[in-house]
């Protein structure tokens, strides 16, 4: 072999070397999914929950706000699975992967349920006033007198949705995972109209799984996405 070809061969090794070693970087650094999108790559560290769960915060350290707020949390969660959902749909991801993305979003929303539980129960209790704009509330009332209400459609439409989510994660086949994200975020569209009025203002025929929108669970999280990504990145 000639001195050129050895060279040669030298640099080719060195090449094929450098290739391997950022090639495996990079795998390593995006969990295993370097095509995915950056939520997906977030939520497949085992880690996940661990880093999200300090900036879970229901924005209210009363029950009526704690409930009525607590949909809006599982919707940043549930941002993470819709993004691996298309990821897996368009061979981004493994089905082992996007399962796994699930696992690892469940103690988040496990969290968000056992909260959501404590003070459901209590908000449902509270005395009934009728509001000029909204009808029929619940009344919560603190210590000092102050009050908060909310419509009583919204806050029993809040336990349906969690129901949802019970289901939701208590499967492992992806196609259902879907349907009852979209189940979920047709009840989460619909509540937003709810907020205010007890009356839907006949949207029914718009807000179902067959018009579902991806933004109905994305646009209506309680925590910017950019945010709390930057968190669990």
């Amino acid at each position: 072999m000639t001195k050129r070809k050895k060279i040669v061969l030298i640099i080719i090794s060195i090449i094929v070397v450098l290739f391997i070693a950022i090639t495996s970087v990079v795998y390593a650094t995006s969990n295993g999914a370097p095509f995915a999108s950056p939520y997906t790559k977030a939520a497949l560290g085992s880690q996940f929950d661990k880093k999200m769960r300090p900036y879970i915060t229901f924005g209210d350290s009363y029950p009526i706000g704690i409930a009525s707020n607590s949909s809006g949390l599982a919707c940043n969660i549930l941002v993470y699975v819709i993004y691996a959902y298309d990821d897996y749909q368009a061979g981004k991801i493994t089905q082992s992967q996007f399962l796994k993305v699930v696992a690892n979003t469940k103690p988040s929303i496990d969290f968000i349920t056992t909260n959501f539980e404590k003070y459901y129960p209590i908000v449902i209790k509270y005395p009934l006033y009728n509001d000029p704009t909204g009808g029929e509330c619940y009344l919560e009332t603190e210590s000092d007198g102050k009050t908060h209400g909310n419509t009583v459609n919204y806050i029993k439409i809040q336990n349906s949705m969690f129901d949802v989510l019970k289901q939701m994660y208590s499967t492992q086949d992806p196609s259902q995972i879907w349907q009852d994200i979209q189940q979920f975020g047709v009840l989460m569209e619909m509540s937003t109209f709810f907020y205010s009025q007890n009356n839907q203002y006949g949207l029914e025929s718009q807000i179902n799984v067959q018009n579902f929108d991806p933004n109905w669970i994305i646009n209506n999280v309680l925590v910017s996405n950019s945010s709390l990504l930057s968190k669990v990145n």
